[in-house]
């Protein structure tokens, strides 16, 4: 039995690459889009979508295809310019009104990611079943997130490729879809106010009708992050990459990092506490990836290390 690719269930890639087409076989652009494109985290232009927490959001195509039963996936980077619930609302892939449906992912008033599923029988808590996780997000600062729902008693939240500890809030019990359109950037979610709008950076939505597994999104991170010349994800900074003896680690950070080293098979190689050096002599010639925890916040970083 082959392995799944990431290719796989794919229902939608906007790799917002200076177009706002879909990037996947099916041809799902977008019906409406108001954002602005913007210098990406690499520094280049026009790479990433810029939403001005206002008036400015993505709808998805009118399409039963992009409506699946569980499971179901999506991830995409983001940057929030300020972590107020009424900005930090991501994704919802059948926006209404009137009443939690579908699913959706968005910041808690705590500052945390959080997922959901609703059952279209209102805003109040026994119309979703939501998912969030235990680390409190910064603002001005790059995350990759992965939602997955593998049924309505499975769903996981990863950030930067790893999976998140979290509690369980609400009792829905199934998810309904009631107008079957989605947005990015916009959700509603009480009787009195206006839907809620975006505001910060996105950039690398992609959007599947499957449960990918914990290896999935940590090779999809593992995919998404720089070169292996050089790291630099407004987070963690590696040099020199390749490395022939010592690595040197820098983070956004007052504290030293916590430093582990895989081989390709997932196997542990190395660990070490509290550094932000470490001496790589002892490794053969090849790819490995390097793990770095951040003690401060708790999250962690993976990136593809070249040892000549």
């Amino acid at each position: 039995m082959r392995s799944q690719s990431l290719e796989d269930g794919l229902l939608i890639y906007y790799s917002w690459d200076s177009t706002f087409l879909d990037q996947s076989d099916n041809e799902f652009d977008p019906y409406f889009v108001n954002a602005t494109f913007i210098e990406d985290r690499h520094g280049k232009s026009s790479k990433d979508l810029y939403f001005n927490g206002i008036d400015e959001y993505i709808t998805l195509p009118n399409s039963n295809d992009l409506l699946p039963p569980f499971p179901l996936s999506f991830s995409f980077w983001f940057k929030l310019d300020d972590l107020t619930p009424e900005h930090g609302v991501l994704f919802d892939n059948d926006f209404n009104e009137f009443t939690h449906s579908g699913v959706m992912m968005n910041i808690s008033s705590s500052q945390r990611l959080g997922i959901a599923f609703g059952n279209g029988q209102g805003f109040y808590l026994s119309a979703r079943k939501t998912f969030l996780t235990d680390i409190h997000l910064e603002a001005e600062r790059w995350y990759y997130a992965t939602g997955v729902f593998h049924n309505r008693f499975d769903m996981r939240i990863f950030i930067n490729g790893e999976e998140q500890n979290g509690l369980l809030d609400g009792s829905a019990e199934n998810m309904v879809y009631v107008e079957g359109v989605g947005n990015i950037g916009r959700q509603d979610a009480n009787y009195q106010l206006l839907p809620y709008h975006f505001k910060g950076f996105m950039d690398e939505f992609r959007y599947w009708n499957r449960g990918l597994s914990n290896d999935e999104v940590r090779l999809l991170y593992e995919e998404e992050t720089l070169s292996v010349n050089e790291v630099d994800g407004h987070t963690v900074r590696i040099f020199p990459n390749p490395v022939n003896d010592l690595l040197n680690i820098t983070t956004n950070s007052s504290d030293n990092p916590n430093i582990r080293i895989f081989n390709q098979y997932s196997k542990l190689i190395i660990a070490k506490l509290n550094t932000k050096q470490l001496r790589t002599n002892f490794l053969s010639s090849g790819i490995y990836i390097l793990e770095i925890e951040q003690i401060d916040t708790g999250l962690k970083e993976r990136i593809k290390l070249l040892k000549h």
